[in-house]
């Protein structure tokens, strides 16, 4: 019964006739070039995307345009970050699922950005991602109690979005050549990663990311945003030693004895945004 079932399924699939591809809509027509060139698309799609994302965070299309004709090679850099990430949609069935995940994911993290940077002058980074927990009592300080309603409504659009993408895009019916999948990949990777190190070593690009803000107009979100992934936080210094550090404290002229050891005298204040300086006694 049901294996008959199955069988007709599979015959009414592969006997059906194919639409004619002037007759499909845009969007089916879209997914169908994806599928027949998979490569070029996510070429073009990365670029198109790193421009939206840079006129999102520089709030301005035309800076975003500035932006590629004054550091082309960041620009570049940038584009091979987000292609890197949707190469690896070759290696599903689910191919254009998973590429229209990656740009969902991208462009939303732009327009994230975009809004924070409403707020304050730190663009959007993967410490945030980290202080999530921390926002839901913090929130309405921001945006309100109608911004916070439309933010749930947004994220709850989102899901069912992905979902409804999840179980209408179609997987491939061709069979997948990994080899060739994991070389484009591979290459892709290295190639990200040497323009980046070659560039540096060139002097072709002066990368400060100190300054985060700073460090975003100049290198992109997308290059800075992947840069918070691995590097977080200061690296403890070679040298630095308790011994180090009360060789230091003798060498410093005027230093007291008598100050107290349990209580210090310099208050080092981070994340003041909220922070009600009048909270403070006796200073």
């Amino acid at each position: 019964g049901l294996l008959k079932i199955v069988k007709k399924v599979k015959s009414f699939k592969k006997t059906r006739p194919q639409v004619p591809f002037e007759e499909m809509g845009r969007v089916k027509r879209f997914f169908m070039k994806i599928n027949e060139k998979p490569v070029i698309a996510c070429v073009v799609m990365s670029v198109v995307s790193t421009i939206i994302i840079e006129a999102l965070s520089r709030r301005n299309i035309m800076a975003a345009f500035q932006y590629i004709v004054d550091s082309p090679v960041m620009f570049i850099i940038d584009v091979l970050i987000i292609l890197f990430t949707l190469f690896l949609a070759l290696l599903f069935k689910k191919r254009l699922f998973c590429v229209s995940f990656v740009l969902i994911m991208w462009i939303g993290m732009g327009i994230v950005n975009y809004g924070l940077l409403s707020y304050r002058t730190t663009p959007f980074s993967m410490v945030d991602v980290k202080l999530l927990k921390s926002v839901g009592s913090i929130i309405e300080e921001y945006l309100g109690k109608a911004g916070v309603v439309i933010v749930y409504i947004a994220v709850i659009a989102l899901i069912v979005g992905i979902i409804s993408l999840w179980l209408k895009l179609p997987r491939m019916r061709d069979k997948i050549s990994y080899p060739k999948s994991v070389a484009i990949v591979v290459v892709t990777l290295l190639a990200t990663i040497g323009l980046n190190k070659l560039s540096l070593n060139l002097g072709l690009v002066n990368l400060d990311l100190g300054n985060i803000a700073y460090a975003y107009n100049q290198c992109g979100f997308s290059y800075c945003l992947t840069n918070s992934i691995f590097n977080v936080g200061i690296d403890k210094p070679y040298s630095y030693s308790e011994d180090k550090l009360n060789a230091i404290q003798e060498e410093i002229q005027g230093y007291d004895e008598r100050a107290s050891l349990t209580r210090p005298n310099i208050v080092f204040v981070q994340l003041e945004s909220f922070y009600d300086v009048n909270r403070m006694k006796n200073y």
